[in-house]
């Protein structure tokens, strides 16, 4: 991801372009584009990233697209992570892991199980 390689001017101007060329209604692109915004912010603005991540988990549980719903969980629950803000992470996890199985994206319910574990021994705070 551009902001994660300090390139934030330039992710900030893709998403901008993301936004405006995506109908209000599309809320699949409503999603991506929080979830990404949320990432932006972490540096700067952590209770805007934080607001903009949950957005995203609400904006995606309007859907049935299960593992879209998924990601905005499981990006939230990263988030947290990053923030120091690690208190309901474990529940984001399971949530996320609930989905991604019921899809049976192995994938990422993998990546949540992993995560769980790491934040469950201590390696993530």
């Amino acid at each position: 991801m551009l902001a994660r390689d300090g390139a934030v001017a330039e992710a900030e101007s893709l998403l901008t372009q993301f936004q405006s060329a995506a109908s209000s209604e599309d809320v699949f692109t409503r999603v991506v584009w929080h979830s990404a915004a949320s990432w932006l912010a972490a540096g700067s603005e952590a209770d805007r990233a934080e607001a903009l991540a949950r957005e995203a988990v609400g904006l995606a549980a309007t859907t049935d697209a299960l593992a879209v719903h998924g990601n905005a969980l499981l990006s939230l629950a990263e988030l947290l992570l990053l923030l120091g803000r690690a208190g309901e992470v474990p529940q984001l996890l399971d949530d996320a892991t609930f989905l991604f199985e019921r899809k049976d994206h192995f994938v990422l319910s993998a990546r949540t199980h992993a995560l769980r574990l790491e934040l469950a021994q201590g390696s993530l705070t």
